[in-house]
């Protein structure tokens, strides 16, 4: 009988004790698996509806045909798919591809280089961590010109997942902005200087736009300040600069509501 309640004794320690090496197996499975998920995909679906997959048989003529249409094209180099730190950066890019779909300024395209790894991008994507980001446009010309670090102290992955760091990068290299005339994607120093300027009138918002409407000018305009202050300077500029165009060319149905009267 003594016998018999060790070996029952036993068998209920064994037991529990595969019992918690199968709980344990399951929370570290559920634990990975939350982890994974909680990364976003590099390749979303929904992406390739605004960003254009670049080859080597393509890369070329797409910047080029961009750069014909005055857009400014962003391109996004990663090392491959399963690379951690791309996939870590991914919901701020998807952010920007998908806000910025309807601007006629920009545009968007990716290269996985672990496919194409005979692209010559213009540049050393990688150099300064992953992923890269190159832009193209008539100022820079079809060799691009790389990212400039905004955040030093971060990451590369951890500086472009911040989605509000993504936006100013962009309005400020292709000098446009998020902001419609219907208030859309505008802050209110944006929504007070279309007021504004609707209010001025035609002459004065030509002017305006004269004023800030070349390279020339800009760079003019930009050596009057420290260097630290360069980025958000010319950022503010394509803002402003976006806008003008678009006063120029409004319809009055494109109208920002004020106190529900149109401003036109």
């Amino acid at each position: 009988l003594a016998d018999h309640r060790q070996l029952t004794l036993l068998y209920k320690k064994t037991a529990m004790r595969y019992l918690t090496l199968l709980l344990v197996f399951i929370v570290g499975a559920t634990t990975v698996q939350a982890a994974a998920s909680s990364v976003e995909s590099i390749y979303p679906d929904e992406l390739w509806e605004n960003s254009v997959a670049l080859t080597k048989s393509n890369f070329d003529s797409t910047i080029a045909s961009e750069i014909s249409k005055g857009k400014t094209l962003f391109v996004r180099f990663i090392s491959s798919p399963n690379c951690r730190p791309s996939k870590k950066q991914s919901s701020g890019w998807n952010y920007v591809v998908a806000a910025f779909k309807d601007n006629a300024d920009v545009s968007f395209a990716d290269v996985d280089l672990k496919k194409e790894h005979k692209i010559v991008s213009g540049g050393q994507p990688g150099s300064n961590g992953w992923p890269a980001i190159r832009y193209y446009n008539q100022e820079t010309g079809v060799k691009g010109a790389d990212y400039v670090r905004r955040r030093p102290e971060l990451k590369m992955s951890e500086e472009l997942k911040i989605k509000e760091n993504m936006i100013a990068y962009v309005e400020s290299r292709a000098g446009t902005t998020m902001c419609s005339l219907k208030g859309d994607g505008c802050d209110d120093i944006e929504k007070a200087f279309v007021k504004e300027m609707r209010t001025a009138g035609a002459s004065v918002q030509s002017s305006a736009l004269a004023s800030i409407g070349t390279t020339e000018k800009v760079d003019k305009i930009l050596s009057m300040v420290d260097d630290s202050l360069k980025w958000e300077l010319k950022r503010w500029i394509g803002q402003r600069h976006s806008l003008l165009k678009l006063l120029a060319n409004e319809k009055c149905e494109g109208a920002l509501v004020d106190e529900g009267k149109q401003q036109c």
